[in-house]
């Protein structure tokens, strides 16, 4: 128990504060009281009696027809006498006065009541009335509705418009304004009660009057008193704002407790058709760190084995003869403080960063749960080759600043270690030096293990070499499209959707319809970066800034992505919906890179002198050629990941 009280220390100081403030809340609770009103309503009844004035062999002339008939036939020329009345009901007292008035309108509506077309047929004068105490329910009126006419008003109307394919209707309403007292409550307001007649080819039909009717509640005096939780709170708010603090401060900890145990869960079922349940002895095998759960998973099924998942020490594991790969989800948050405090210490005695910028860079690494390193790259204070030539120099490396464009790796070297091996290790084979070893380049000198496992894969000696993470993993990449464009070929245009899989591409175009792009999605399919690359990216805020700090794309680049995503909030929703592309210069205005004065310029020059607008644009020096080059490239592969299908 007193185990458990440490290592939980805050969550049970919140539940013992939120049992004591629930029972002073529950000691010191006193209701008060709240006022019950009457019920009082104000009803219309839209009574109404149908006849024939015809002879039929059903039903003789001036029958009286019955209500809730599922159709009353133009054969027998209906008459509808419509005679509508006010109640109140539940009043002690009353005085009202009011107006009452008639009218019938004819419309054509579709199957979900949207109005095609309306007209007036008739118009009463208005009626006045008077509500009392002794007289609380009176008539407003009536009117005769020779059903012939209304037909052939509409008859007239379809044929004139040349449109049939509608429900007809008239609408019988009543509208009442009244003013007065009810109760001594002072009343002023509007009642409408409408009446729907609806048409067909040949007959009609109406609701009964009891499905009909109009009500209105009426607000008046109180007659008695109850209770309102909100009044006692707000007059005694300690006891209960207590309990809601104890309880929210409870819900905060429990979350934020179990927010990585959810992650580690949700990747563990991502991943359960290659894991087994087990335990493993490192003892005797040379034990290699993987940063990933997915990284880990990759590797297994290159090597053709399971993942073994020890649930006592929650870490998963994969063997290969004398190594053994392992991924520990608390690694993360259990690497060494010391190590940090030496790379500051490093860093300043270099004179590469301030005292002032390492402080801010720790503050930020606390807030983001990332190395100090990255956290001072990200934070634009070192760039990349400054971090990791750094490291390798602590690590007592070599540090070789290669270009993944023009890297050459051999290819038969490769095919032994694979792709996914690399990922994992985050390392590249270079090839065998004049001694026999072999050239390992890595992006991370501080992990273990990386030299024995090649050396197991290759059976040679080793030599590891450092070089920038953003090298290995562009060259990972696009060794990955190498191959997958090797094993199925594709053409140009299928582009994205090599890069998108079905529901990233869905979900791109969902979004793209509404006006918003989504820059990882983008990124990821115009082949600028790939999944890894963004997966280390620690705030998505932060993604187009992360990615410039650390060269995967240029700021040039991320510059008009970001003034395409503009220009798309700002494009018509109709050439959303074509999947259309922003225009180029709306992109360049929205990049900054031209004016909307100049363009408009630009524009009446080129139709003056006819000739192209970005010739006028190159011209005149309004915007560069490189410029607009990136824009266009850009544009391009944006359409094709459009239309992709």
């Amino acid at each position: 128990m007193k185990t458990w009280i440490k290592k939980n220390g805050i969550l049970t100081l919140l539940m013992i504060a939120l049992i004591a403030s629930s029972f002073y809340s529950y000691t010191t609770y006193k209701p008060l009281p709240e006022s019950i009103y009457d019920e009082v309503t104000l009803q219309v009844d839209p009574d109404y009696q149908i006849k024939t004035t015809k002879a039929s062999i059903l039903w003789p002339e001036n029958t009286i027809l019955d209500q809730g008939n599922k159709a009353y036939f133009y054969a027998v020329e209906p008459m509808v006498h419509y005679t509508p009345s006010l109640t109140l009901i539940g009043a002690n007292s009353a005085g009202l006065n009011g107006t009452a008035q008639i009218t019938l309108t004819i419309q054509a509506v579709n199957d979900k009541q949207e109005v095609y077309w309306t007209t007036v047929y008739l118009q009463n004068p208005s009626e006045n009335f008077q509500i009392t105490a002794g007289n609380q329910s009176i008539d407003l009126g009536s009117v005769d509705i020779k059903i012939s006419e209304i037909t052939a008003i509409i008859d007239s109307i379809s044929s004139e418009l040349n449109f049939t394919n509608a429900i007809f209707q008239l609408i019988v309403n009543v509208q009442v304004q009244y003013t007065g007292k009810v109760n001594n409550v002072s009343l002023n307001n509007t009642l409408n009660s409408p009446l729907v007649l609806s048409f067909d080819g040949v007959g009609f039909n109406v609701p009964k009057t009891s499905d009909s009717i109009t009500k209105i509640s009426l607000s008046v005096n109180p007659v008695g008193t109850s209770y309102n939780l909100v009044q006692e709170i707000q007059t005694t708010p300690l006891p209960f704002g207590l309990v809601s603090l104890s309880v929210l401060s409870l819900l905060i900890i429990v979350y934020l407790r179990n927010r990585s145990v959810s992650e580690n869960k949700r990747q563990h079922r991502k991943y359960k058709e290659w894991i087994t349940d087990g335990s493993v002895s490192t003892k005797d095998h040379i034990n290699i760190n993987v940063n990933t759960l997915e990284g880990l998973v990759d590797l297994a099924i290159d090597l053709d084995k399971r993942v073994i998942y020890d649930a006592d020490k929650e870490k998963y594991h994969v063997l290969e003869e004398t190594l053994i790969y392992t991924f520990d989800p608390q690694r993360k948050k259990n690497r060494s403080k010391g190590e940090k405090k030496l790379l500051g210490k490093i860093l300043l005695e270099s004179n590469a960063i301030l005292p002032e910028q390492l402080e801010v860079g720790l503050l930020y690494q606390q807030k983001f749960d990332r190395q100090l390193g990255i956290s001072l790259m990200e934070l634009g204070f070192i760039d990349e080759t400054t971090l990791y030539s750094t490291l390798a120099a602590q690590a007592n490396i070599r540090f070789l600043h290669l270009d993944s464009s023009s890297l050459m790796i051999d290819e038969e070297l490769l095919k032994k270690f694979t792709l996914n091996r690399a990922r994992a290790l985050e390392a590249l084979p270079l090839g065998l030096k004049k001694d026999g070893k072999l050239v390992v380049v890595c992006a991370n000198p501080s992990r273990k293990g990386i030299a024995e496992a090649c050396a197991e894969v290759y059976k040679v000696e080793v030599e590891l070499v450092v070089t920038l993470p953003s090298t290995i993993y562009q060259t990972i990449e696009h060794l990955s499209k190498v191959e997958k464009e090797r094993l199925n070929p594709q053409k140009e245009a299928s582009l994205s959707q090599q890069n998108l899989n079905k529901d990233e591409q869905d979900a791109f175009l969902k979004n793209y319809v509404l006006g918003n792009i989504d820059l990882e999605l983008l990124l990821k399919g115009c082949g600028l970066v790939g999944d890894q690359i963004l997966d280390n990216v620690p705030d998505k805020d932060l993604l187009m800034q992360s990615l410039v700090n650390n060269h995967f794309i240029s700021s040039q680049t991320a510059h008009i992505l970001n003034g395409i995503k503009a220009a798309v909030l700002k494009m018509n929703r109709s050439d959303l919906e074509m999947l259309d592309c922003p225009k180029l210069e709306d992109v360049l205005i929205k990049s900054n890179y031209l004016t909307q004065k100049d363009f408009d310029w630009a524009r009446r020059e080129s139709i003056r002198e006819g000739v192209g607008i970005e010739k006028i644009l190159l011209s005149n020096y309004l915007v560069s050629q490189d410029s607009l080059n990136d824009v266009k490239s850009l544009l391009d592969k944006l359409s094709l990941l459009l239309k992709s299908e």
